[in-house]
């Protein structure tokens, strides 16, 4: 139902590693699942109209695949970017995210500093700084050691199980 709701807005791309197993089914494999999926969205939306397109990266599992360029130019193609053409996307140079890593020295969290995972990724663009980590906090590091209860999705779960509870 939320795949045919979501429908009513708009496009969406769904990319993924085909070894990926956090979001597919043991059973049909990555591309079935996929497949199903849309199937059963299509009957339910009464047509394939913005129903989710999806796509895969042979090799790879769960990544940030928004910065890769199948999904550039499936963006292109939806938004029209001002600046950029699919041909400009094809020729722009990629970064290897797990050297840049360690040229830059930025942390990745270790279960994802493997080829398969977040290191493997080929990152649309070059010369691309590594910013310390401290300067990505969302929230002040002395607030968030405070309050990280308020923060965390544990700590959602309970509170939202102890409003129901009531």
């Amino acid at each position: 139902v939320l795949y045919s709701l979501h429908a009513s807005r708009g496009g969406t791309f769904i990319f993924n590693g085909m070894l990926d197993r956090v979001v597919t089914s043991e059973e049909l494999g990555p591309q079935g699942f996929f497949e199903d999926l849309r199937k059963r969205t299509v009957a339910l939306h009464g047509g394939d109209k913005n129903v989710f397109e999806f796509g895969f990266e042979p090799g790879a599992g769960h990544r940030p695949y928004f910065v890769t360029r199948p999904v550039a130019l499936w963006l292109e193609g939806q938004l029209d970017f001002p600046n950029w053409t699919d041909a400009d996307i094809v020729k722009m140079p990629e970064t290897h995210i797990g050297e840049w890593a360690r040229q830059e020295g930025v942390y990745i969290e270790p279960a994802y500093a493997t080829e398969v995972r977040e290191a493997g990724i080929r990152a649309l663009g070059s010369g691309i700084p590594g910013i310390p980590r401290e300067q990505l906090h969302a929230v002040p590091l002395e607030e968030w050691q405070r309050d990280k209860d308020r923060f965390v999705y544990e700590s959602w779960i309970a509170t939202a199980k102890a409003l129901v509870a009531q």
